[in-house]
């Protein structure tokens, strides 16, 4: 009967953060040189990976900066994210899949958590809904004003649901 229970405890989904895990074979660690999508996403061979716990502005999306002036704030995160990457091996621990097939890891490049990175720079949000992880680094990011948090905004999921 226990071994049964902790058979049962290890093969069924999880609920972590609001969402189902399922342990599959897609979990192991994905490495190699990454294309950047946007702010938030990456390709890795042919497998796209959105980083887990960060929402970054998206393509099309504009934000103001400290004096008001509009700028495309979604190119900006998407070149940062590129500049932390660089031509390096970027690391990544799948955590989940999304609705879109897409991969959610936590990525790194030569230790450097590219989550955490973005979101200290003010270049995405911590995305609450999923994960705490980066709460610390986005509370920084505002009391020091940069990126996204010297301006005004749209929290990126209200961007892409936005009626047009």
């Amino acid at each position: 009967m226990r071994r049964t229970l902790l058979a049962m405890i290890l093969i069924s989904p999880v609920i972590i953060f609001g969402h189902h895990w399922r342990p599959h074979a897609q979990q192991a660690t994905l490495s190699g040189h990454a294309r950047v999508i946007d702010g938030d996403t990456i390709v890795i061979g042919e497998v796209h990976v959105r980083l887990f716990g960060i929402d970054a502005p998206e393509s099309d999306q504009t934000c103001n900066d400290a004096h008001g002036a509009v700028y495309r704030c979604g190119l900006l995160a998407t070149s940062v994210l590129e500049e932390e990457i660089g031509n390096q091996v970027v690391t990544c621990f799948p955590v989940d899949t999304d609705k879109y097939g897409r991969t959610i890891a936590t990525c790194s490049v030569n230790g450097r958590d590219l989550g955490d990175d973005m979101v200290r720079r003010g270049q995405a949000v911590a995305y609450l809904r999923y994960s705490r992880k980066y709460e610390d680094a986005e509370l920084e990011a505002r009391l020091a004003r940069r990126g996204i948090f010297a301006g005004e905004f749209m929290e990126p999921e209200a961007w892409r649901h936005r009626p047009r």
